[in-house]
């Protein structure tokens, strides 16, 4: 896995169950993933590249699959 992947959450913790984000940075072992969805998670603050406040989760690779699913694309 390395950022920019696509992934889906396969934990059973009820946040990244089933949710799909994008890897926004690796550190060691913790995988930052900004999920499209809001899940009551955090910003992901002490990365180099900061999520949407919410919708980011530290997770680990064993809780992770890759996707190729395209991410949601808010129109403003």
């Amino acid at each position: 896995m390395k950022v920019g992947d696509r992934v889906i959450g396969k934990s059973s913790s009820y946040k990244i169950a089933d949710k799909i984000g994008t890897i926004i940075n690796i550190i060691s072992t913790i995988i930052s993933v900004e999920f499209d969805d809001h899940i009551n998670g955090h910003d992901c603050p002490n990365n180099p590249v900061q999520g949407k406040d919410g919708h980011c989760w530290n997770c680990n690779e064993i809780d992770l699959e890759l996707t190729n699913q395209e991410p949601k694309y808010e129109i403003y």
